[in-house]
């Protein structure tokens, strides 16, 4: 009895971890279909980025290589659904998001859904870390996806999917962001 618990509660925290993030390797076009969805965002630091955890529909983790505060762009295909980013690990400090509707993001099939700019300033004042913050800067992520994926931006309409509205998205790409 105790192995069978104790097989179970293993294999309830490695499910709890999630999956790697599946990066979009080659730019290429691709058929799509009510399954077919991708995810873009940006994340920025002046500090070590060890991993980001996006928890909703499905669970996934991404790790990062060690940067100098460039800005690493990410690409991935996912199943459509609500997400929202869970937890940020620097070099120093875990930091959990609060739930919060900034957080959170909506992922369409048949599109690629940019959802945000994560940035992490790891400055220590007055006792107390920045904490990270999200913002929007999808004339940015526009830009990337035209000069590394021409193919699939130009084959998948581009929206919005995170918190509130992006008229200037709305406008570029003639469409409805939500």
């Amino acid at each position: 009895m105790f192995k069978l618990i104790s097989t179970m509660l293993a294999a309830l925290m490695l499910a709890s971890c999630g999956s790697t993030l599946p990066e979009f390797g080659q730019d290429r076009s691709i058929n799509v279909d009510d399954k077919t969805a991708f995810v873009v965002f940006a994340v920025e630091s002046d500090s070590i980025i060890e991993s980001l955890r996006i928890s909703g529909t499905g669970f996934y983790k991404m790790q990062f290589e060690p940067s100098d505060g460039e800005v690493k762009y990410v690409l991935a295909q996912v199943s459509p659904g609500s997400y929202r980013f869970s937890q940020f690990k620097s070099g120093i400090r875990d930091y959990p998001f609060k739930e919060t509707d900034w957080w959170k993001f909506n992922v369409k099939a048949g599109h690629i859904n940019y959802v945000g700019h994560l940035k992490l300033s790891e400055s220590f004042v007055l006792g107390e870390f920045f904490p990270p913050i999200i913002i929007n800067e999808s004339a940015s992520a526009l830009i990337y996806l035209q000069e590394h994926y021409p193919l699939l931006s130009a084959n998948l309409p581009v929206r919005w999917g995170g918190f509130g509205q992006d008229e200037f998205l709305q406008r570029v790409t003639g469409q409805n962001s939500k």
